[in-house]
């Protein structure tokens, strides 16, 4: 609230209260504002990453069935050239050995064709499976797909990431989670309802607060005496449902 000078007038005092509120409201439609655009750049930048990923496996796979390819048929050629590779000398008739003759059994060599067609039946299995699409509105849902995209691994290990930890007591976050989100709040309220008091600006604000996510009571909690494997698996249910709300198809 701007300072009031002695002998300054009411009315002037308000216009300047009205002014402020004014102001407060459009700095804080710039931010939103501001802060979607980010998000879809995240969410852009976050997809195009998938993609080139899938195409780069793609390209691998398809190069290595190319290269088995390429191999079983020159092995297939050099065993056709092979038969009158050696002559038999003094023009005897070279007596034939059968394969119970040799001392170790000798496998049936695969077709190349065969060969082929079992690195090609991968790269299709590969290629047809569809891919998961995701879209967060907002900066901090961006920003949540982003580190859960990154760390998609993390919970088969057998120590929990500082970050992803549970909150094991959130009565002690509580009240000073509530005052700042008091503090941030109550202008928004004042300047969309400049005709209420501020017992009912509360009220308001309080019906809200134990609604937003941002409340500790709202968030993902543990007992305070959970195992490890126990926070691993709230972790796991956390992501999981974050990737199911954000799944666009």
């Amino acid at each position: 609230m701007p300072k009031k000078f002695k002998g300054e007038n009411s009315k002037v005092t308000a216009a300047k209260e009205k002014k402020a509120a004014v102001q407060a409201d459009k700095d804080s439609k710039q931010r939103a504002v501001k802060e979607q655009k980010e998000a879809a750049e995240w969410a852009a930048g976050a997809k195009k990453s998938r993609e080139d990923e899938e195409r780069k496996k793609a390209e691998r796979l398809a190069r290595k069935a190319e290269a088995a390819a390429l191999l079983a048929q020159e092995e297939a050629a050099l065993g056709r050239g092979g038969k009158n590779a050696s002559p038999t000398p003094s023009g005897k008739k070279a007596k034939g050995v059968g394969v119970s003759e040799l001392p170790f059994a000798v496998p049936a060599p695969r077709s190349a064709a065969k060969k082929a067609a079992e690195k090609t039946a991968v790269v299709v299995t590969f290629t047809a499976e569809p891919v998961p699409e995701y879209s967060a509105s907002g900066i901090d849902a961006a920003l949540e797909l982003l580190d859960i995209a990154t760390t998609a691994d993390a919970v088969q290990t057998k120590t929990v990431r500082k970050e992803d930890a549970i909150d094991r007591h959130p009565e002690r976050r509580a009240k000073a989670a509530w005052l700042a989100y008091k503090e941030r709040e109550t202008p928004k309220i004042k300047a969309e309802n400049p005709g209420l008091r501020l017992s009912q600006i509360e009220q308001m604000l309080w019906k809200q607060w134990q609604k937003s996510p941002e409340n500790p009571f709202n968030q993902a909690t543990v007992a305070y005496n959970a195992t490890a494997e126990d926070e691993r698996q709230a972790i796991s249910e956390r992501k999981e449902a974050a990737l199911e709300r954000m799944r666009t198809k």
